[in-house]
């Protein structure tokens, strides 16, 4: 990610030719090589640190010491800015301690260099290894930290570690070895900030954190390059910034890939990582019958099942603050939610792989999601085996599974609702079946097709008419 200033060191010997040979004595005794003393290695020059600059990452470090996570976009500045690679997602990194526990996550997505189909990540980082997932390939890989790897997916998601990587350390080996200069404060999206110039190595090009005055989170990492016009800069901004563990389980550090993903480990890791579990259940295809069981809460707490959803189409839109594919996704989404708002039909938005859930709705109403938000859906997610961000699910009014689709091919989302209103039509055009009040021939646990096993003791008195868990059943 740095320049790398080439310099061509000539080394000689002086007054010494380069063949010479040891001259003889003229009493003819051998000649003795000539003794020269040991070099002594040159000592390495004290790193200059500006004490505010050191003060700021400091405090910068306390800040984090608990856990951080924030939403962080990779991006390049310039006149050919457009044809560089990008990424977005979410960042997560654990509390700072020993070397061996340290752990980075970064999931979402992006495109690479003059590409416009986006790609899916999911990585993760300890202190000898990272770990991916490339959903475009369907592969897990598991490599050594330091190493030469290859690929379009390791490539996006990288860049934005590169530059990120000290602030998952604490800046423990910046504030140890690099000159640290206090640069002009500024503002980033109106918040104040201090600017701290970190040089690690003679010769190369400064990166400038920008640290806020009043929490000290980072909002911004910035290699600028001089007399650059093409690229000015490689930037990473972070926005939705929280400090600490909340938000964070042990889920967060789990990366595993569906049983379907072809594996490649590095040979010193294979006989220390076992086979990452599938999940747990497979969806049919279309319009084969019943869709798996789940039961999930939704942002004010009711629960949201196939059972609780039954009487009215539902379209069930998975997402992630972390995938631009998403945002490109939205204008067709609210078109839909507008034209089928006085019909009996439900779109509801499940949130995976994310932080703090509050950050997810607040995110999720900020971009026009005026629907019902579920803000962590994980385990809805691992049941019905969704893989990438934008997914979609069309639930019909018993709970029957009428269509699944991820990421549309060429990301054409108005061929793809086309075809969901198609169907949400025909669905409702269809009269409902006969309400005799009686059971289903084969009982409640019935997986026929049309039918789902409703969540036990369920009633329709919940908010909205949707259905809410009885207490104390």
């Amino acid at each position: 990610m740095q320049r790398v200033t080439t310099i061509a060191v000539l080394l000689a010997l002086a007054g010494t030719p380069l063949h010479a040979q040891p001259t003889k004595p003229a009493d003819g005794t051998p000649a003795q090589p000539e003794t020269r003393p040991a070099a002594t290695p040159e000592a390495k020059p004290a790193p200059v640190q500006s004490p505010d600059a050191i003060a700021a990452l400091q405090a910068t470090s306390e800040a984090v010491k608990d856990g951080f996570s924030a939403q962080v976009s990779a991006y390049a500045e310039g006149s050919l800015a457009a044809s560089f690679s990008r990424s977005e997602g979410l960042w997560v990194q654990n509390a700072l301690g020993e070397p061996g526990q340290w752990k980075v996550r970064y999931t979402g997505g992006g495109t690479v260099a003059l590409k416009n189909d986006t790609l899916d990540f999911d990585a993760l980082w300890s202190h000898d290894r990272v770990a991916w997932l490339d959903h475009a390939n369907k592969t897990y890989s598991v490599e050594p930290l330091k190493g030469g790897r290859g690929g379009e997916t390791f490539q996006l998601f990288n860049g934005a570690f590169a530059q990120l990587e000290p602030l998952s350390r604490g800046f423990a080996d910046e504030l140890a070895n690099a000159d640290l200069e206090m640069r002009e404060p500024a503002e980033i999206e109106g918040i104040p900030c201090n600017v701290v110039a970190i040089t690690s190595r003679k010769g190369s090009d400064p990166v400038l954190w920008f640290l806020s005055r009043e929490d000290h989170l980072p909002r911004r990492c910035e290699i600028v390059l001089p007399g650059q016009d093409l690229i000015k800069s490689l930037r990473v901004d972070l926005t939705q910034v929280n400090a600490g563990a909340a938000g964070l389980s042990e889920a967060s550090w789990e990366l595993k890939a569906p049983a379907d993903y072809a594996q490649k480990i590095s040979r010193q890791f294979q006989e220390r990582i076992e086979r990452p579990a599938g999940p747990t259940g497979r969806v049919p295809a279309p319009n084969a019958g019943a869709a798996p069981d789940w039961e999930v809460a939704d942002s004010e707490g009711a629960l949201i099942s196939p059972g609780a959803l039954r009487g009215k189409v539902s379209v069930l839109y998975f997402w992630g603050t972390w995938s631009p594919a998403c945002k490109k996704a939205l204008p067709v989404l609210q078109a839909f939610a507008e034209d089928y708002k006085d019909k009996p039909v439900e779109l509801v938005s499940l949130a995976f792989r994310e932080g703090s859930p509050d950050a997810v709705v607040r995110a999720a109403r900020e971009e026009g999601q005026t629907w019902r938000q579920v803000p962590a859906a994980d385990e809805v997610v691992k049941t019905l085996g969704i893989r990438v961000a934008p997914s979609f699910v069309v639930l019909g009014p018993q709970g029957e599974l009428l269509l699944r689709s991820g990421r549309p091919k060429g990301e054409d989302y108005e061929a793809l609702f086309s075809e969901i209103r198609e169907i949400t039509d025909r669905t409702l055009a269809q009269p409902e079946p006969a309400a005799d009040g009686k059971k289903s021939a084969e009982g409640p646990g019935s997986k026929g097709p049309g039918e789902h096993i409703a969540p036990a003791a369920v009633t329709p008195a919940g908010r909205g008419g949707m259905p809410t868990r009885r207490k104390g059943g």
